[in-house]
């Protein structure tokens, strides 16, 4: 008799960014996620944002993202504000 083999798969999905103002992803605010976010509000059809990025770029909880959080961010960036 031959005891059967058991594998396992082990499968890991890239963890999902929630640092507000991290508009793409990558779990850094910089000038990428304020220009991703600037053509996103521009209606650029070709800004990749996803769900969760447009969560994070909606800093100031206004329910979207809109060019308000694009100044906010750079804000940010500039060391102008410490936080959203």
């Amino acid at each position: 008799a031959t005891t059967p083999k058991v594998t396992t798969a082990v499968t890991t999905s890239r963890p999902i960014s929630t640092v507000q103002g991290d508009a793409n992803g990558d779990f850094v605010v910089d000038v990428s996620d304020a220009v991703l976010l600037a053509r996103f509000c521009a209606e650029d059809s070709s800004a990749d944002i996803s769900r969760q990025g447009i969560l994070n770029a909606d800093v100031n909880r206004s329910g979207s993202p809109d060019p308000d959080d694009t100044i906010q961010i750079l804000r940010f960036i500039a060391k102008l504000i410490k936080s959203f």
